[in-house]
């Protein structure tokens, strides 16, 4: 189940009134952006690339990924890119409107600039995130607990720096694994995203030192878009199906914590919220590296 509501707060970001939802998922209270993404995309190699000025305006789609024969063909992503490698090869995650949308379920506040594109509902992607600056908080409560706990501490440092609310919040999960999505979840982090990297300093606010801001690292990953309520036995769900395509894939092993990916507050229903459980990877023919964060 999603965490309860906890408030309801007013305030203005950049002059503009807003009503933020105090959930730690709280995502739609914020201006959508009308601009498209940046984004390329990439099927196989050789890898098809985008102009990158050309996704900046116009009303076209952005590119979608097309599915590849088998996951050997096809190499970890440029940065910002996406190639479709499982589950349904027929779901689209369409831009229109100004919003991402696949079937009920849509994502109209903005994402980081050079973020990829949300993997749609039941599809399984492998993706290439780019540095993205991001505040997070940490802990070891249970996770539902501790988003509640976290969501203020973060929501009032953006507030404080005068950062636009972004989408998705990003959590990660120390404890959990693909070879064991049942186990306990451990340590977690909830992170809000900067929109660009050259917002704001990095360190500990300096009002708050339960707020840490960093710099993550480009990383892979092998994603899965799910749609419905939020929590760990979603993530779970999420988790065994990702096992599932590592186990059929072995040219590719796990390399970091999982990762849950929230898109949608409060104000969107249940049934339609649209999430990603990812897992970082890396081709297994190449040696492991030490974690960027």
């Amino acid at each position: 189940m999603a965490p309860a509501l906890a408030a309801l707060t007013p305030f203005a970001v950049r002059g503009a009134p807003v009503t933020v939802l105090g959930l730690a998922l709280c995502l739609a209270g914020c201006a959508a952006d009308s601009s498209r993404p940046n984004i390329t995309s990439v099927e196989r190699d050789p890898v098809e690339r985008v102009d990158p000025t050309a996704s900046n305006g116009g009303s076209a789609s952005p590119p979608q990924a097309q599915p590849a024969d088998r996951a050997a063909e096809v190499k970890a992503p440029p940065i910002g890119s996406v190639a479709r490698v499982g589950g349904d090869l027929n779901a689209r995650a369409e831009w229109t409107g100004g919003a991402f949308r696949s079937g009920s379920s849509h994502i109209d506040t903005p994402l980081p600039e050079g973020y990829p594109p949300p993997t749609p509902p039941g599809a399984i992607e492998i993706k290439t995130y780019p540095v993205v600056r991001r505040a997070e908080v940490s802990g070891r409560v249970w996770p539902e607990l501790g988003m509640n706990l976290a969501f203020f501490p973060l929501f009032n440092h953006i507030k404080r720096r005068g950062i636009e609310m972004t989408s998705p919040v990003e959590m990660d999960y120390r404890g959990l694994s693909v070879s064991d999505p049942q186990g306990a979840a451990g340590d977690w982090s909830m992170a809000f995203l900067y929109r660009r990297v050259e917002q704001g300093p990095l360190g500990r606010d300096e009002r708050d030192g339960r707020v840490s801001v960093i710099d993550s690292q480009p990383m892979t990953v092998v994603s899965v878009g799910l749609r419905g309520g939020y929590g760990l036995a979603r993530t779970r769900e999420g988790l065994a199906i990702l096992g599932e395509w590592l186990d059929a894939n072995p040219e590719w092993t796990p390399a970091g914590p999982v990762r849950v990916l929230h898109y949608n507050g409060p104000d969107t229903r249940e049934r339609d919220r649209w999430q990603e459980v990812q897992v970082p990877v890396r081709p297994t023919h190449e040696p492991p590296v030490a974690a960027d964060r």
